[in-house]
């Protein structure tokens, strides 16, 4: 086995069994045999065996480089202190169940107390800081005030926009509707659009969680990464290419489009972003084809080779999601 790097931080991860956790993950792992990290933590309300012994791959991995699992409870502050003592960076996938409102300021203050000296939140999507929903939005409006927060407490926050998920944003919860064979696209599909494999996810943040405890200085507070940034008309043109049969393209309105999006905003649950991912889009909120970090963190792609949108609609027939819905088997 490797020695430990003299720069290998001891890490934190926060909601591993998750949607996003689970993409950091096997990352995280790696860079844990490689010694690239010294030593991970893993913060979980449950940390039942049957929950970790798959995800961990615990029957491979060797005693000197397997994670730690730290039992918490956010109604017990200490709890998150003593699983936070001696930790370097950070790492939230924190989901939105629960008082998940209330427990991020619960974590946020224990990783003070503690001394952390680099915080990732849960972001892992949107970029806050690029549109006016920020200060309208609740969601955006969370994260904003709560990235605030975390430099207020002395600890260096740094946000992981990785825009779309590329294996679940071609879909009909966002127009794209595979079985009906028809995308609806706001605007005229020519802005660029971020999006970001979920095996891509992990290899970006692990590189960004050891340039922001080497380097600080290096690393933007506001890091933009993706696998590909293409215009939903280019997206459609791939997958027709793949499938061989063409999707019928509907382009509605930018005004059209937020003039329906408000008439249904007060009932949208607060946790929820989805319905207004199309606008966003066509407002040129996920281009990040101008502004990101993939060099930084991958430098001529030989960290790691990121998958394309071409790959995606191959393994997908051009036809994503066509019988189904993401996560509608969970």
């Amino acid at each position: 086995m490797a020695s430990i790097a003299r720069d290998a931080p001891t890490v934190a991860l926060v909601g591993a069994t998750g949607y996003i956790g689970g993409m950091l993950v096997p990352a995280f792992l790696e860079a844990l045999h490689t010694r690239s990290i010294a030593n991970l933590r893993i913060l979980t309300t449950d940390a039942s065996p049957s929950r970790f012994r798959k995800l961990l791959r615990v029957d491979s991995t060797t005693e000197e480089a397997t994670p730690t699992i730290h039992e918490i409870d956010y109604g017990n502050p200490d709890s998150l202190l003593a699983a936070l003592t001696g930790v370097h960076v950070l790492v939230s996938a924190m989901g939105t169940r629960g008082n998940y409102e209330k427990n991020k300021y619960v974590l946020l203050d224990a990783a003070s107390q503690a001394g952390v000296q680099v915080y990732f939140p849960s972001e892992w999507g949107t970029d806050h800081t690029s549109t006016e929903y920020s200060q309208t939005n609740a969601v955006l409006m969370s994260k904003r005030k709560y990235f605030n927060a975390i430099e207020e407490k002395g600890i260096r926050p740094y946000a992981m926009y990785v825009s779309l998920i590329l294996e679940t944003s071609i879909c009909r919860w966002f127009g794209l509707d595979s079985a009906k064979g028809e995308w609806r696209i706001v605007g005229d599909g020519n802005v660029p659009v971020a999006m970001t494999s979920d095996q891509d996810v992990g290899s970006y943040a692990l590189q960004a969680v050891l340039l922001a405890y080497r380097q600080p200085d290096v690393l933007p507070s506001k890091i933009r990464v993706y696998s590909a940034c293409e215009t939903l008309n280019r997206y459609a043109d791939i997958m027709d290419a793949a499938s061989g049969k063409p999707v019928k393209r509907v382009y509605i309105p930018l005004e059209t489009a937020i003039s329906e999006y408000e008439q249904i905003r007060q009932t949208i649950p607060a946790d929820r972003l989805g319905p207004l991912i199309p606008i966003l889009m066509a407002q040129g909120v996920y281009d990040y084809s101008h502004s990101n970090s993939n060099e930084l963190l991958n430098p001529k792609g030989e960290r790691f080779t990121v998958k394309s949108a071409e790959e995606y609609a191959r393994e997908t027939d051009g036809r994503p999601w066509l019988t189904v819905d993401p996560w509608s088997a969970d």
